[in-house]
């Protein structure tokens, strides 16, 4: 609680003296400064409160999902990486304040797609965001929409790999080979796709609003032979009954086979 509390106090007084700096033009602590915080501390604590109570309540409801008899701290999730292409080279040219927007952004952004869909964001590093879901399609809806929404010609192209399995979870982080899979997915993934596990694309089996294609097998660290699997969305509404044509037939076929 105190590394977490003190996180969080840091990002306030950085942004109540960046705030501050603005109005005085870098004049330094003043009696202005003394007035602002007078006013906005017992702001905070209250917006703080409230917050804090409608995680306690979020967080209470995906415990009881779990249900009775099951162990608390490890669960069935999948688990997602997004991932800035060229953040490292682009951010090099940019100024301090045009960086932290474009990061505020993705941040701001991402926790908000991943709220959507029924999510939760288990922590940023830098240029990437490792988030949690239940169900694969939840993941994947994430994954396809994030580099979708997050496109502009002024950022970086987004990424992003997940994967399904047991992990465990310790005090608002989640450990297992699964978030490890993740992360390698990602950094396999070409700028605006989504790649994933085996068995986060069994689970889509039978869902005709995807595409899912077997790529080619790749040795990275940890993994000798890792199979990606490349997510896309079907063009247009799937209308029951109709055929999507002899090859994507027999593609859909062949990774059918794959999946087992």
């Amino acid at each position: 609680m105190g590394q977490s509390l003190s996180r969080l106090a840091d990002w306030q007084t950085d942004m109540l003296a960046a705030l501050l700096t603005e109005r005085s033009e870098g004049s330094g602590p003043s009696l202005d400064t003394v007035r602002s915080a007078e006013v906005l501390l017992p702001l905070l604590r209250d917006v703080q409160d409230h917050v804090w109570r409608r995680h306690l309540a979020a967080n209470a409801d995906r415990l009881s999902a779990v249900g009775s008899g099951a162990a608390v701290d490890r669960r069935e999730l999948a688990v997602g990486f997004a991932d800035l292409v060229g953040y490292t080279s682009r951010s090099r040219g940019m100024g301090g304040r045009e960086l932290g927007a474009m990061v505020e952004d993705f941040e701001g952004l991402t926790a908000d797609l991943v709220a959507r869909h029924h999510g939760r964001v288990v922590k940023t590093v830098g240029d990437g965001v490792l988030f949690t879901c239940t169900s694969a399609v939840q993941a994947v809806e994430i994954g396809l929409r994030l580099p979708e929404e997050w496109a502009a010609d002024d950022r970086p192209p987004l990424r992003v790999g997940a994967a399904y399995g047991t992990v465990l979870t310790r005090l608002g982080d989640v450990y297992s080979p699964v978030v490890n899979l993740a992360s390698r997915l990602t950094s396999l993934g070409r700028p605006g796709t989504l790649l994933v596990d085996q068995e986060l694309a069994r689970r889509l089996r039978g869902r005709r609003a995807y595409r899912v294609r077997p790529l080619r097998r790749v040795s990275v660290r940890g993994y000798d032979h890792l199979q990606p699997w490349l997510v896309r969305r079907r063009p247009g509404e799937p209308v029951p009954g109709e055929d999507a044509g002899p090859l994507e037939d027999l593609l859909d076929e062949i990774a059918d086979d794959v999946l087992g």
